[in-house]
């Protein structure tokens, strides 16, 4: 089976993106199935596809297998990466629903520009019902087939916060970031 038919099976998909977008380290089948909600022996078997194919690699440690992506083995990254680009093409659908829920601004950072380990991957503003964003946010989550860090502020505080420097305004706004409003 070539690798953009395997891409396409959910569960091959999930642990690839997974592990694409977590940090640069590697995780136990247990953690990855705890983290993706999926069965161990799914994920296990998924890893070994994987590791097969040379996308992932392994390494013991006290007794325990690791799995983590493996650049160095899989060099047909392109394939990966337009797998990414096609699934997960959600920037307007993302603008969309936010201006929908009555959101005034939003920034997708972290994750979602390459850079996973920062302290948010969404930032919205505006003064919305709890309810509604975060019906939205787990309707994202559940898209992406992932967890990912965000914040909802208020047009006020937003505001406030930007005029005085904030520096969790200002990382947002400096580094690389995606506005959806």
């Amino acid at each position: 089976m070539n690798i953009e038919k395997l891409l396409q099976q959910k569960h091959i998909g999930a642990v690839v993106v997974f592990l694409l977008l977590s940090p640069k380290r590697s995780f136990s089948v247990k953690e990855i199935s705890q983290k993706l909600s999926l069965d161990k022996r799914i994920v296990l078997q998924v890893l070994e596809e994987l590791k097969r194919l040379g996308i992932v690699g392994t390494v013991t440690r006290d007794g325990v297998r690791l799995y983590m992506y493996n650049p160095r083995e899989y060099s047909d990254i392109a394939v990966l990466e337009e797998f990414l680009r096609n699934r997960y093409s959600l920037e307007d659908s993302f603008s969309h629903d936010a201006r929908k829920a009555g959101f005034v601004a939003g920034y997708l950072t972290g994750l979602f520009v390459g850079r996973p380990s920062g302290r948010v991957d969404v930032l919205l503003v505006g003064d919305i019902p709890r309810a509604t964003y975060e019906r939205l946010l787990d309707k994202w989550q559940d898209l992406l087939e992932t967890e990912f860090n965000y914040c909802v502020m208020g047009s006020q505080e937003f505001e406030l916060r930007k005029a005085a420097f904030d520096r969790f305004i200002n990382d947002i706004l400096d580094e690389p970031h995606i506005s959806l409003v």
